[in-house]
């Protein structure tokens, strides 16, 4: 779709400005507006599409904490390293944010990886939560790709 295309180029030169552009759209009740490109705002592209990224990329965690505390697989994810843990909880949605050409990421993706950055982030202090909200796609990225094993981030 082309206006996926404008938004993840960021058109407007400002990830904020795209994102809140491309909210107003989805919650703009002009008729000239199709339908069609209200829903897909409204399910990428809007604030409430962070949203639900971010509450779904909690879920993501606490599943995967819960898998390797309580898990009974017979795998035993919990034996092995941490960089695998890391990298067999989190490594698709790397894929995914990689593979979305353009410099800005949806709205939903974003919510999803901002989670995956705040879990994650290495290092000793933790930085304020705004910090995260603030920060670019590669930014964001380059979080996770820290944790992951850098034959796999290799294209």
């Amino acid at each position: 779709m082309g206006i996926a295309f404008l938004l993840q180029a960021d058109f407007l030169n400002n990830a904020e400005a795209t994102y809140r552009i491309a909210d107003t759209i989805a919650k703009s009740e002009d008729e000239a507006i199709t339908l069609e490109l209200r829903s897909f705002l409204t399910e990428e592209w809007s604030q409430e599409a962070f949203v639900k990224g971010r509450v779904l990329g909690q879920a993501h965690h606490l599943n995967v904490m819960r898998v390797l505390k309580r898990g009974c697989s017979p795998l035993h994810l919990q034996e092995l390293p941490v960089q695998l843990q890391v990298t067999v909880a989190y490594l698709p949605l790397y894929k995914e944010c990689v593979a979305t050409s353009g410099v800005v990421l949806s709205q939903w993706l974003r919510g999803q990886l901002v989670e995956a950055a705040l879990r994650l982030n290495p290092g000793g202090l933790q930085p304020p939560e705004e910090i995260f909200l603030k920060f670019s796609k590669y930014e964001l990225l380059s979080i996770l790709g820290s944790r992951l094993p850098g034959f796999l981030l290799q294209h």
